[in-house]
């Protein structure tokens, strides 16, 4: 079944480009590995970045090193109910370490969800990593010239208003920076997402569309978890970047029998709790001024 998911997406993303807070997974899971999407796709997450807390990197002879956790059987949940990340999940063996996402619009400008930086000091506090693939997570180092730190926090969203665009300490060499586009999208338009699900190395998230818009934000059905807030969303049909994933549903729920938690999956976007899809920023309410 796994196989046959990464040729449906990948199919998937070939026709369609040829032709032109807590989140959740709803009906199969979407999500592809950097090494796994097309060479456009990936093209456009080299210009995507985890955000890490700045004492988890230490810094080598040109490399920074760092202690990802193992994502099966870390720990997740609330204080009142919490476990382990039962080991058969998806992605078990691989390694987390980003706590948010973000994207390059400059070459010096990263733009992620307002709620992973509450003011330029805590900005500062941060790191910004790109290219944080599945192979590099295993090595436990990233090359200095993919990490960034925050120079200034240029803007940041107001009540209701869900973003941040930040001045990195230098250009980022080597990646473009992604196309914005100017009009809002409508429901149904097909969307993907790149970021940091629950921290793990860069993923891909298509086959999902937006469901609703309101003033400031819309809502999909896309494939996202924490770790995914500051994510890219992209119009399939462009590639052009329509929105920041800013939150959504549940995560993980309890399985009693297993003793331990597994991804939430539902069928379809409802109003219940734990199923009511995921939020995104309009691209046109940020002030990058």
């Amino acid at each position: 079944m796994k196989n046959l998911t990464v040729v449906l997406l990948s199919l998937l993303f070939t026709n369609s480009y040829a032709s032109s807070l807590d989140k959740v997974v709803y009906g199969v899971d979407n999500r592809l590995n950097y090494s796994q999407a097309p060479k456009k796709i990936q093209k456009l997450a080299d210009a995507t970045a985890g955000m890490v807390t700045s004492g988890k990197l230490s810094l080598g002879e040109s490399t920074y090193l760092f202690s990802g956790t193992r994502f099966g059987g870390s720990f997740v949940g609330n204080y009142w109910d919490n476990g382990p990340i039962c080991e058969d999940e998806k992605f078990a063996d691989e390694y987390k370490l980003p706590i948010c996402s973000g994207f390059l619009v400059g070459k010096d400008t990263l733009v992620t969800a307002g709620h992973c930086v509450y003011d330029e000091n805590d900005c500062k506090k941060k790191t910004w990593v790109f290219g944080y693939t599945k192979d590099v997570a295993a090595k436990g180092e990233v090359p200095s010239k993919n990490v960034y730190e925050c120079k200034e926090l240029v803007s940041k969203g107001e009540w209701g208003e869900d973003f941040a665009v930040i001045k990195l300490d230098r250009k980022v060499k080597g990646r473009t920076p992604l196309k914005m586009a100017k009009n809002r999208v409508k429901v149904n338009d097909k969307v993907f997402v790149i970021g940091h699900p629950s921290g793990l190395p860069t993923k891909i998230a298509a086959g999902a569309k937006v469901v609703s818009s309101k003033v400031n934000v819309f809502k999909t059905n896309l494939d996202t978890f924490g770790g995914n807030s500051g994510s890219a969303v992209f119009l399939e049909k462009t590639n052009k970047v329509v929105g920041i994933l800013v939150r959504g549903a549940t995560d993980y729920k309890r399985d009693q029998d297993a003793g331990c938690f597994r991804t939430n999956k539902c069928e379809a976007i409802t109003s219940g709790i734990g199923c009511g899809g995921e939020g995104v920023t309009h691209l046109d309410i940020v002030k990058f001024k």
